[in-house]
């Protein structure tokens, strides 16, 4: 075998796991052109590379980018034999040599089980072009699974490389040494809250087999806790067949308070003002327990107020089952009051996804029949069993640059109005995905979706309401009354701090206006930007949206500014 064959074989072994790449240039200012030395016609050769360069120290990076294009077409021996530099011109003379093929990959006897499981079939693996990132995937999916199964210490290695022609056959040879269990789960640190709660919400248990992928998330997950910080990070401790995690916490101040009170002219007397006012309060891991309880209030008015409360308490007893309880009022001036009541029992899984049980209770009480019209508003009681899903991947929950979350119930029960049972059923979806463009910039897509099925008549007290922040941006609060609806947004946002970011948005929305004699299904869109700011205090918020209804022209006078400040003690 001549030393050319040889110096293939080395290249080839070489560029199964990485390539490396580096040189010394000249600054000048070339026209670039690469020159091929295979007189047929090769597609491939045709990609466009930069021709124009104001500094010649951009022009050798472009020829790795074109050489690691050609090795992931199998053209493994491909180089450049020449570069010649003019005033004004630089050539570069190929050498393209042959293409290799991967005519199989084999395993041992005793790994195709699980070669079968992980689903890397013949196909996908026997005469391909020899690419060095699909032998990678093959590769890193391999080793992921042993680690994440017990074996921290496996190793994978090229057991033999055969060439026939330009052809090669691989064999890999999998070690998976010794079988790890996880022995003890040390947590240090000042810190106030539930060993359990961490350990849980970690996906953490002794005796369970070592797995490298719950090990890594240790630190992204703890940031993600408002009320714990990571003082260093996580330590594995290896001795014989067994493994000990460190975790090194302390706890933090995290509750949440937000609020403005005003006061407004009275509608009845120019003389007196009436009060107003918009609190939110939220209280974190209050019993060490990593539990949450919170209140939000609005009066936009003298006779008018929302509040909702709500309760979450995770993993009961040390177990993987949690309750939420939800309570509801909504006074309506003098026309209704509304209570509704949700108590949830959920259960976490290890991912911490979420699938729930819950039974929802409404009461809605008309206030005064005298002035109102009984066609639209009255009183109805509901009551609906239901069962939810949710789950979330985002890299960073409170500022993601890429995954997705979901969120959807589906319920069904019984609603008694104008003294008639009925029928009644409820579909809820929401989605969020986030995708990274370039850097820090960030493509957001979300929808959100609301229908109500039900027999008869729906009064307006009993519907959906959507419009504001938290919906449809460019509407007031609440202000639309539907019985189904269903929202998109496209969000393009620059993320320039951990917690801070500055977005446009673009939501468009079709709802069902309910009529007495007709229902009717309305388009309606809201445009506008906004920013989100950490500061050491909390979290500081503005938003400028534009909305449009159906037929109704734009008006700046119109638009809705939001202003919000999060405050942490």
């Amino acid at each position: 075998m001549n030393s050319n064959t040889n110096n293939i074989k080395r290249r080839v072994i070489y560029l199964l796991f990485f390539f490396v790449f580096s040189t010394n240039i000249s600054a000048q200012k070339y026209n670039l052109e690469i020159v091929n030395n295979k007189t047929e016609k090769i597609s491939f050769f045709k990609k466009n590379y930069k021709k124009i360069y104001t500094d010649s120290i951009y022009i050798y990076p472009e020829l790795y980018k074109y050489l690691n294009y050609l090795f992931s077409k199998g053209y493994l021996s491909a180089s450049f034999d020449s570069v010649y530099f003019s005033d004004t011109e630089v050539k570069a003379y190929l050498y393209l040599g042959e293409k290799y093929i991967i005519s199989n990959i084999f395993f041992d006897d005793k790994d195709k089980e699980i070669i079968r499981k992980l689903k890397i079939k013949k196909k996908n693996v026997k005469n391909i072009t020899l690419n060095p990132l699909i032998l990678e995937n093959i590769y890193n999916k391999i080793i992921k699974y042993y680690e994440n199964n017990g074996y921290p210490f496996v190793t994978l290695k090229n057991d033999s490389v055969k060439f026939v022609e330009n052809k090669i056959e691989i064999k890999l040879k999998i070690s998976k040494n010794i079988k790890v269990k996880i022995k003890n789960i040390h947590i240090k640190g000042e810190y106030k809250i539930s060993e359990i709660f961490i350990k849980k919400y970690l996906s953490l248990s002794e005796n369970e087999l070592y797995n490298q992928s719950i090990i890594s998330e240790i630190s992204p997950k703890i940031d993600e806790i408002d009320f714990v910080n990571e003082i260093k990070i996580p330590e594995v401790e290896f001795y014989g067949k067994n493994a000990d995690v460190y975790l090194y916490i302390k706890t933090k101040k995290a509750n949440q308070f937000n609020g403005i009170i005003g006061f407004i002219p009275d509608r009845e007397d120019e003389n007196k003002l009436s009060f107003t006012g918009d609190i939110s309060v939220k209280l974190l891991n209050t019993f060490n327990k990593g539990e949450s309880l919170s209140l939000k209030w609005n009066k936009p008015d003298k006779y008018s107020q929302r509040l909702k409360l709500n309760f979450n308490y995770p993993y009961l007893f040390g177990s993987s089952f949690g309750t939420l309880l939800d309570f509801g009022l909504d006074k309506k001036d003098t026309t209704y009051l509304t209570l509704d009541f949700k108590p949830e029992l959920k259960y976490y899984f290890r991912n911490n996804d979420k699938i729930s049980l819950f039974l929802k209770y409404k009461n809605s009480m008309i206030l005064s029949s005298k002035y109102i019209d009984t066609t639209i508003y009255s009183d109805a009681e509901s009551t609906l069993v239901g069962f939810g899903f949710d789950s979330e991947r985002l890299d960073y929950k409170y500022n993601p640059a890429k995954g997705y979350s979901f969120y959807t119930d589906i319920s069904t029960g019984k609603r008694i109005s104008n003294g008639e049972s009925k029928s009644d059923s409820r579909v809820k979806l929401f989605a969020e995905y986030y995708s990274r463009i370039y850097k820090n910039l960030v493509l957001k897509l979300a929808v959100k979706n609301e229908y109500i099925f039900s027999e008869g008549e729906m009064f307006m007290n009993e519907m959906i309401r959507i419009g504001g922040f938290n919906s449809i941006r460019g509407f007031d609060q609440d202000e639309i009354y539907t019985s189904a609806y269903s929202i998109g947004s496209v969000e393009l946002r620059y993320l320039f701090e951990k917690k801070s970011n500055f977005y446009i948005f673009f939501d468009i929305a079709k709802y069902m206006k309910n009529n007495i004699n007709e229902n009717i299904f309305k388009n309606i869109f809201g445009y506008g930007a906004g920013l989100n700011f950490e500061t050491k205090a909390g979290i500081f918020s503005l938003s400028y949206a534009l909305g449009k209804q159906q037929n109704n022209n734009i008006q700046l006078s119109n638009s809705k500014i939001h202003i919000g400040y999060v405050n942490v003690f």
